[in-house]
This record gives structure tokens, sequence and C-alpha cells, in this order.
């Protein structure tokens, strides 16, 4: 685009930026990084990736859906910072962590606002899923989760990497 004069008059890179959810969140995004410190802290509460991965094996999401596997949840996909698979394999992993959570810790009293974050990232995940035309119903209630889910991950990780993607995503509601 920078070279293309022609081009450059229709959409000037610029001035304009295209955001979208995917890349946004699941495209190296913003959910790969959550899932990532979501199981490093778990890891610092004494809970094992195995036990997170003997979980999902046992887990059964939608036929439509992948088919989830525990290795997802392995030191092999999770580094530090962020989970290496793709962007199906990601959206996967959110509602199994999530439920991992609400199921294994959060009876505890233990990690409940970890567990209220992954599920603000697993609502938004979910409206976006809905496409194109169906999540247009679900802006204001897409701000409300992305402010909500933005505010309580800046608590739980005040001294992590925060990706530019993390503030874009702040924008689609109102490219949509």
């Amino acid at each position: 685009l920078f070279h293309d004069k022609y081009l450059r008059a229709i959409l000037n890179p610029l001035n304009n930026c295209l955001r979208d959810w995917m890349h946004c969140l699941v495209g190296n995004g913003m959910a790969n990084t959550h899932i990532a410190y979501a199981m490093h802290t778990l890891k610092d509460h004494g809970v094992t990736s195995t036990l997170v991965a003997e979980y999902a094996e046992k887990f059964h999401m939608p036929r439509k859906l992948n088919k989830v596997k525990g290795e997802w949840f392995s030191d092999a996909h999770v580094k530090e910072d962020t989970v290496h698979l793709f962007a199906g394999e990601i959206l996967g992993m959110v509602p199994v962590l999530h439920c991992f959570f609400v199921d294994n810790i959060a009876p505890r009293g233990e990690l409940l606002e970890h567990c209220q974050c992954l599920g603000y990232l697993r609502l938004i995940l979910g409206l976006f899923q809905l496409g194109a035309e169906k999540s247009m119903g679900y802006i204001a209630k897409l701000r409300e989760l992305i402010d909500r889910h933005h505010t309580l991950y800046q608590r739980l990780y005040p001294d992590k990497a925060v990706k530019p993607k993390y503030h874009h995503l702040l924008h689609i509601p109102d490219n949509m």
C-alpha cells in the first residue's frame, strides 16, 4: 500500500487501521497470552499441566468444534507469555481452561478472579463466534465484557507483557 499511489488514495494505512477479532484474540493474540499466564498461575498454586491435560481429555465439545486434546496444555505449547497453537485450538482451549477453573479451582475458594477473568474471555470469544451478522446485536455487551476483562486482567497480571493486540481489541466494537 505504501508504494501504490492508487491504493493509498483509497485506503491510506497511516489514516486507516482495520482490526479483526481473530487476530487480536487467537492469532498469537490476547487469548494465547491469557492462557499462558493462567497456566503459569495454576502451576504456581501446585496444579500441574498434566492435571489440566487429563481434565481436557475428558472434556466433550459440540461436534462442530475441534476435538479437545490434552497435549494443548503441555509445556511444549505453553510458553512464558503465549501458547503456540493454531487459532482453532486456542478457541477450544479457552472454554476448557475456564471450565477447569470452575470445576476444580473455584470450589476450593482459590483464584476466583482468575476464573472470572477467563469467563469474560470465554464470553467475548463466544459473542464474536456468532458471526458477522449475529454478533452485531451484542456490540454494547462486547464493550462491557472487554472493559471488564481488561480491568481484571491488568489487576491480575500487572507486571506481565501486554501485546498491542490488547489495545486493538478495545477498538473492535467501534469498527463493528
